[in-house]
């Protein structure tokens, strides 16, 4: 079960990557080009958010899968903006 916690995490992540991806890159006046390391790192991300939710016995069942591919999105999505924030705060108060 673990395993399908993380592919569903994955997927969610993926997802998710992808909408940003598509939202940034529409921008008429700034379009985003595609960054595979940001699209990795947010793959990653919802990797360790299925390991986790896996592993503290969070398990999907068949009828809420929809539901957690969208709470695994929630969390990729907090958990990355989290860490962009403190590796910017640090970047920030580091280079003074």
């Amino acid at each position: 079960m673990v395993v399908l916690t993380i592919v569903l995490a994955v997927i969610a992540a993926i997802l998710y990557a992808g909408t940003m991806f598509l939202k940034k890159n529409m921008d008429p006046e700034k379009p985003q080009e595609f960054d595979g390391g940001k699209f990795g790192a947010t793959i990653v991300i919802g990797a360790g958010v299925g390991l986790v939710f896996g592993y503290s016995g969070i398990i999907p069942s068949e009828s809420a899968v929809v539901a957690q591919l969208v709470a695994y999105s929630g969390a990729t999505a907090i958990i990355e903006n989290g860490l962009k924030i403190i590796i910017r705060l640090a970047k920030r108060y580091l280079s003074q």
